[in-house]
């Protein structure tokens, strides 16, 4: 029987005399017609089977015992029996031999959990083909997608969330997570904000994370300090969700380069001065959290964020749940189903000819318009309706734009001498202008003006007891007085569109 014939469990016959290259050609065939040896990338040889740990072979030692627990290996020299074992030195080579690598399938990414290609097929267990980048191996066991998601609709509905688009975008981000392989560079940075302590920030995160394997790093205002935890814990290409834990900001606004970087590039090199050599790449596969009380994140991040508010009302301590520990009991024990649920709202979708959301609005044009789909063909109608509240919430100017909205006269041309006084009454013109600005009633009026025609035509989302209002700014040159005059005016849309309350 020829060489390139004898699978797992026959004889293979290395000769120390014949040229090493067309054995090499038929060992390479024999490991690829296992079925359990693959190519995770050059160099990098892994014997891979469904339902069990990865073991990679790194070195002629592993690839020997892989050789051992497969096959009767037979070393000749001039024609007799010399060993059962192939050379250490042409095994090292034969471990970086072109010829090993071009017949090994080639796994792009390894994973425990369940997840779906480019084009929405859901993974198998074991070896998915695929085009480049998308050529999984599952180690997991099959998924039934459960097509009612029950569980989910029970977990959100104990949970404090100020509105129904926190819910919403909750159920965004657990598709987020199980799709994280896909937009590299393109999925937000997961806010998760409360009103005090307690309120479920960690049991909403780890609601979304699953059983992705999560780690958990301290913020830091200085931004080196944060990159040198992110960058040991990214480290592991099995980590697919850096939570950047609770962030006591102390009135301080949240922002950091660093992390702005890792949510929008496809693919970032990891460094810090706490590691050797020169970093590593990783792949924008990974999703990213930070958790604050009364957190105010920069104009950069909120643009850029999923924004989730829970806001508790009473006594924490006495609060009774009807599912139990939401974290520690209720998620733990329906991990799986949730899991399954997750997938159930993907093929509900599908089913539907995977409609897009163009009515999305978010930086994050493709992860919107896929999501809100998914989302909208099985009933969450409210994703992204706190986006705009609280992006204009973490932006200072904006947020006093608003106030100052609220305070003027409605759909009113107004003169920016009337509207300082205003702002003046409101307090807010330390947020609106620096302290030169505040000098003189006309340097007021200047920089007050020069701020309102850079947001000209802008909307501004205010949040007041009777819920969410919304103002556009417009400006126009009218006579007042007799006189030409630039005016300003807080307009009210017709269909006043807010987020609302629950």
């Amino acid at each position: 029987m020829p060489d390139s014939l004898r699978l797992l469990g026959g004889d293979f016959t290395w000769d120390k005399d014949a040229p090493a290259g067309p054995q090499s050609r038929r060992l390479a065939g024999l490991l690829a017609a296992s079925g359990k040896i693959y190519r995770m990338r050059v160099g990098h040889v892994a014997v891979l089977q469904a339902g069990e740990a990865p073991r990679f072979v790194r070195d002629p030692v592993d690839l020997e015992a892989v050789l051992r627990e497969n096959f009767a290996v037979r070393v000749t020299k001039n024609g007799k029996l010399s060993g059962n074992a192939i050379p250490g030195a042409d095994l090292r080579v034969f471990l970086r031999s072109r010829e090993l690598q071009k017949e090994l399938p080639v796994v792009d990414r390894l994973t425990e959990i369940p997840t779906y290609s480019c084009d929405w097929k859901l993974i198998q267990p074991g070896h998915n083909d695929g085009p480049q980048g998308e050529r999984f191996f599952y180690t997991g066991e099959a998924v039934k997608p459960k097509r009612e998601p029950a569980l989910i609709r029970r977990f959100l509905s104990v949970m404090s969330f100020r509105s129904a688009a926190d819910a919403t975008n909750t159920v965004a981000l657990a598709l987020t997570v199980l799709l994280r392989n896909m937009w590299p560079g393109g999925k937000p940075l997961a806010a998760l904000t409360a009103n005090r302590s307690h309120a479920g920030k960690d049991t909403v995160r780890d609601f979304a994370a699953g059983r992705t394997r999560m780690t958990e790093i301290s913020w830091h205002f200085k931004d080196w300090a944060t990159q040198i935890e992110a960058v040991a814990a990214l480290s592991d290409p099995k980590v697919g969700f850096l939570s950047i834990g609770n962030v006591r900001s102390q009135g301080q606004v949240i922002e950091s380069g660093f992390v702005e970087r890792i949510v929008t590039s496809p693919s970032s090199l990891m460094q810090s001065s706490k590691r050797r050599g020169d970093g590593y790449e990783r792949n924008g596969d990974f999703v990213v959290s930070i958790t604050a009380n009364n957190g105010r994140f920069s104009t950069d991040l909120a643009n850029r964020s999923l924004p989730i508010h829970l806001e508790v009302i009473g006594d924490i301590q006495n609060r009774e749940c009807a599912i139990g520990d939401p974290r520690h009991d209720f998620l733990p024990k329906h991990q799986r189903e949730i899991e399954a649920e997750l997938c159930g709202l993907i093929e509900n979708w599908k089913d539907r000819d995977c409609p897009l959301d163009k009515t999305a609005k978010h930086p994050m044009r493709s992860w919107a318009a896929t999501i809100g789909g998914i989302l909208k063909a099985n009933g969450f109608d409210a994703f992204l309706g706190n986006w705009s509240l609280q992006r204009n919430v973490n932006d200072v100017t904006q947020e006093a734009l608003g106030i100052l909205a609220l305070a003027s006269e409605h759909d009113t041309w107004l003169r920016v001498d009337k509207l300082v006084e205003t702002a003046c009454d409101e307090g807010i013109t330390p947020t609106l202008m620096t302290r030169r600005h505040c000098t003189t009633h006309k340097s007021m009026m200047r920089q007050l003006g020069v701020i309102l025609s850079a947001h000209r035509d802008a909307s501004l989302d205010v949040e007041t007891d009777d819920g969410v209002k919304r103002f556009v700014v417009r400006r126009d040159r009218r006579t007042h007085r007799g006189q030409l005059a630039t005016v300003y005016k807080f307009e009210v849309p017709r269909a006043n569109e807010g987020t609302g309350r629950r």
